[in-house]
């Protein structure tokens, strides 16, 4: 078992975590360490190592993953469906396509499986670099599926791709699900997309454009699967309710933190950034939402979320914000802070009829 006193080299010399961490897209956090700290205890870069937007080296995250993908076998929890390489068998051939080579859903495997339950899309952060998938992507999703849910976590796709790149393949991620709801157990009349910081704000891009990026999958699979276009046509990309974890909304009014936001994700053009800006649509019709932030965030502009909140609140969205005292950015399920509650506080507000 690891702990504080090994290494970062020692984690990933065993083979397990050097395959899972890479699938599932853990090892984001060693790019901030030189090849000196990668020698240094796990205890000791979380006491004296700072990330770029402030917070400690985020050792214990790294520690219960590791723990995990070598503790059971963690084939017998998760699958993995590459879903371009549904869409186009060639892919690994095309070198124009290989951008998608790494997009796929990770879906937990259940017993129960005939019976459907509601679904959520996991859609972790990571500032369109990278994914924070552990403490971000399957440490949430082993809740939800605690809370009932069937969960799948998205591998989307990042640098140096642009958008809205990402969102559509969130798109082919939530009509995947429901073309084949009842093979996964999944019911696609409760579908949930839930999002932390950059994957908050994939998902309340969702919530408005689903129109446009249906329409722009449909025009790129048309082109690569004739088949499964005419599987998923008609198929809604609208996701049923929306869950914002200290969330990017706003590209016209976003703090400037080296390394940690994508600048070239969204073009730099007035037009772009609007476009990418969650307060210049018409909210009118979007989903039921449950969104937080901590006050003390030191990356997202608080005020920029609860200006986007007031405007839900002023379109009539179904909401709940909530903003924690502390917690600071990118603390996933809060433990030890003021918003450690919040996975509770949602799913209770999301099972509400």
């Amino acid at each position: 078992m690891f702990t504080g006193k090994n290494t970062i080299n020692e984690l990933f010399s065993d083979p397990l975590v050097r395959k899972y961490f890479k699938e599932f897209g853990l090892s984001g956090s060693s790019h901030f360490l030189s090849e000196a700290d990668m020698d240094r205890s796990l205890d000791d870069l979380y006491t004296n190592f700072k990330m770029p937007w402030g917070l400690p080296f985020p050792s214990d995250t790294l520690i219960r993953a590791a723990n995990l993908v070598t503790g059971t076998s963690i084939d017998e929890l998760w699958e993995s469906i590459p879903l371009w390489e549904i869409a186009d068998p060639d892919i690994k051939l095309n070198m124009k396509a290989s951008d998608k080579q790494s997009v796929c859903l990770q879906i937990r495997k259940d017993k129960d499986i005939e019976n459907r339950k509601p679904a959520v899309i996991v859609c972790p952060g990571g500032g369109y670099t990278s994914s924070v998938s552990y403490s971000e992507g399957i440490d949430m999703a082993e809740k939800m599926a605690s809370a009932g849910y069937r969960c799948f976590i998205l591998n989307y796709r990042v640098k140096p791709n642009h958008y809205p790149a990402a969102n559509i393949d969130l798109t082919l991620a939530i009509q995947y699900i429901r073309a084949n709801a009842d093979l996964l157990g999944a019911d696609p009349d409760d579908l949930m997309v839930m999002g932390s910081s950059a994957g908050g704000h994939l998902c309340s891009m969702q919530g408005v454009n689903y129109h446009k990026y249906e329409k722009i999958l449909r025009e790129e699979l048309h082109e690569i699967s004739p088949v499964l276009d005419k599987c998923l046509f008609g198929i809604s990309a609208r996701p049923d309710k929306i869950c914002l974890n200290y969330p990017l909304l706003s590209y016209l009014d976003i703090k400037e933190v080296p390394g940690l936001i994508d600048p070239d994700y969204i073009d730099a053009s007035p037009e772009s950034l609007k476009e990418a800006s969650l307060e210049t649509y018409s909210l009118e019709g979007f989903p039921k939402t449950y969104m937080w932030i901590c006050a003390d965030d030191s990356v997202i502009k608080v005020a920029a979320v609860e200006k986007n909140a007031s405007l839900m609140q002023d379109y009539g969205v179904d909401l709940l914000f909530h903003l924690y005292p502390t917690g600071e950015h990118g603390c996933g399920r809060a433990f030890n802070t003021s918003a450690e509650g919040w996975m509770d506080e949602m799913i209770g507000f999301m099972n509400l009829k």
